[in-house]
């Protein structure tokens, strides 16, 4: 049994995320037809809006840690996180962000005496 065959149907799903810079080439009887069908692509690119924010607003590198909860405090955490639409991880950041500026004296400490060395 032969394979069936939706491209004349749905084209290439992908096309429509392609911007007229990444659009791969396409030969067409009409020369001008390529040009077209790339200024239709990045028209309707300039017509969307993303749906977060696309800069970000921290250090672009990340460190990684792990922690360990109680059952009861995960499931807690996770329901709350749910609920605000939000991920563990940034409440973490939220919670240590405050946690850190509340220590200002300690890190101003830190810095007199070691400067900005790392622990």
């Amino acid at each position: 049994m032969a394979k069936k065959d939706f491209k004349a149907i749905m084209g290439n799903p992908a096309e429509r995320f392609f911007t007229a810079a990444h659009a791969p080439a396409q030969p067409s009887a009409d020369p001008n037809e390529n040009v077209k069908q790339l200024g239709k692509r990045s028209k309707a690119k300039e017509d969307t809006q993303p749906t977060h924010d696309t800069q970000p607003t921290h250090n672009a590198k990340s460190q990684r840690a792990q922690f360990l909860f109680t059952p009861e405090l995960y499931a807690d955490i996770k329901k709350i996180a749910y609920m605000e639409r939000t991920s563990i991880n940034a409440i973490a950041n939220e919670l240590f962000t405050a946690y850190r500026q509340s220590k200002a004296e300690t890190l101003k400490q830190y810095k007199d005496a070691y400067g900005d060395k790392e622990v």
